[in-house]
């Protein structure tokens, strides 16, 4: 046996040793347990006031859910977005 099949055989044995530890990849969530764990980080991240729209949505089903989301996260984006843009001024080019 040379130092190739060597290395090789070592390679497979510590392959297969930790798979047997590690056991198989997990299975993504199923949509609904997705969208939870969506629902709840909406709560964490939009204030109290939004709470009642979110729950809501997430009770009608994933297309207004998805909706709602959806619209918060255009209405932040565009309520931060003055503060992100350079000031254009009338005869000047950038």
């Amino acid at each position: 046996m040379n130092t190739h099949d060597a290395k090789a055989e070592a390679r497979s044995a510590w392959a297969s040793y930790i798979q047997n530890r590690v056991g198989p990849a997990p299975t993504p969530p199923p949509e609904a347990m997705e969208r939870w764990i969506r629902y709840n980080q909406a709560l964490a991240r939009y204030a109290p006031n939004f709470h009642g729209g979110i729950t809501v949505a997430y009770s009608h089903g994933p297309a207004a859910f998805e909706a709602v989301l959806g619209a918060l996260e255009n209405g932040f984006q565009a309520a931060s977005g003055p503060s992100t843009r350079t000031p254009t001024f009338l005869g000047l080019q950038q």
